[in-house]
């Protein structure tokens, strides 16, 4: 058996001089990434993929304005497969997403009648559920952390 040798650990990687998360934000976006992964001509395999990159561009608060109604749009209409991976990336990403695009995303899952329910759907309506609710109330520790770590203003 052969072991390559020629890695570097990533404790010795150097980070780069001419690409920062600002550059890597800027080319994501004029790049239409997201027009790209959840677009009309998507691919079930690069959406499988896309959770880090939402991940990452919610961290630096940059997704885009779109991002919910690509997302819901590349799922409507589509087959079971692409309907369930769509599931599957809210569901990994939700924590990570603002409340306010939790709010977006909700608005679009009551525009889904009964008729349309199905075992998936209910499924993914209670983990959504389950996790934006600890996500707000992590928000709520983290500002309540947040506060009492603020120095007290005695008014001196």
């Amino acid at each position: 058996m052969m072991v390559n040798h020629n890695y570097l650990p990533m404790s010795k990687i150097k980070p780069t001089k001419f690409l920062d998360t600002t550059k890597m934000v800027a080319w994501l976006e004029s790049n239409d990434i997201f027009g790209i992964i959840f677009g009309e001509n998507t691919h079930l395999e690069i959406v499988k993929r896309s959770s880090k990159i939402i991940k990452f561009l919610s961290n630096k608060h940059a997704l885009p304005e779109n991002f919910v109604s690509l997302v819901w749009k590349s799922q409507e209409g589509k087959h079971e497969e692409m309907v369930r991976t769509i599931y599957e990336i809210i569901k990994d990403v939700v924590q990570q997403l603002s409340v306010d695009i939790i709010d977006d995303l909700f608005i679009k899952i009551k525009s889904v009648t009964e008729a349309s329910y199905d075992e998936k759907y209910l499924e993914f309506l209670r983990d959504f559920t389950f996790k934006a609710i600890e996500n707000h109330y992590q928000e709520k520790m983290d500002e309540m952390t947040t506060d009492e770590k603020s120095p007290i203003d005695y008014g001196r």
